[in-house]
């Protein structure tokens, strides 16, 4: 087994398949398996060629090279930011600055991440991490979400309050007509 480093990537070349660490993710070339975050995913093809050319480059790719490289003619920018887009979730750098997949601005994109490739631990050791480990990774992610979610409770709640207190519930007073052949009395002791 041979290990190649570089500023961005670990490299460990076998003879049957390519691991590649990213962002403290395990990526298997031949099989597009990425294994990290409490999860396993096998990647589209685009998205891992996609990958793929951001390692080789070891620094900025322009767009417009990405798009040569992996969709030939058939790419478009949408097609880009859409697969850079799933590629960050893949990796799990949703938060914004991204610190995997960057954006450069007027350059292009790169990976972010400096070696963390451990020979040790096995891709599955990655895949089996305890189910807290994802719940609490979930939470984590979404509390932009959670945190808008309960501030939109809470002002619905606040704007019932206040429509109730200044605009109290209307009695309704109804004109009861009694027939002409019942005394009035009697109609009057009926509608009390």
């Amino acid at each position: 087994m041979t290990i190649v480093g570089s500023p961005i990537t670990a490299l460990v070349r076998d003879d049957n398949a390519k691991v590649i660490g990213v962002g403290g993710a395990r990526y298997e070339t031949a099989s597009r398996m990425l294994h990290g975050h409490g999860e396993s995913q096998m990647l589209e093809p685009r998205i891992g060629d996609l990958l793929m050319e951001l390692i080789r480059a070891n620094g900025p790719v322009t767009r417009e090279a990405l798009l040569d490289k992996v969709w030939g003619v058939e790419g478009s920018d949408e097609a880009l930011t859409q697969a850079i887009s799933k590629l960050r979730r893949a990796l799990g750098d949703t938060v914004r600055p991204h610190r995997i997949v960057q954006t450069v601005p007027k350059e292009g994109y790169r990976l972010g991440v400096s070696p963390d490739f451990n020979t040790t631990q096995s891709v599955d050791a990655v895949a089996l991490q305890p189910l807290k480990t994802r719940v609490v990774g979930l939470a984590v992610r979404h509390r932009v979400f959670l945190s808008g979610f309960v501030a939109g409770i809470i002002v619905s709640i606040i704007g019932l309050a206040i429509l109730t207190i200044f605009n109290p519930p209307r009695q309704v007073e109804t004109e009861i007509i009694c027939p002409a052949n019942i005394d009035p009395e009697a109609c009057a002791a009926l509608t009390d």
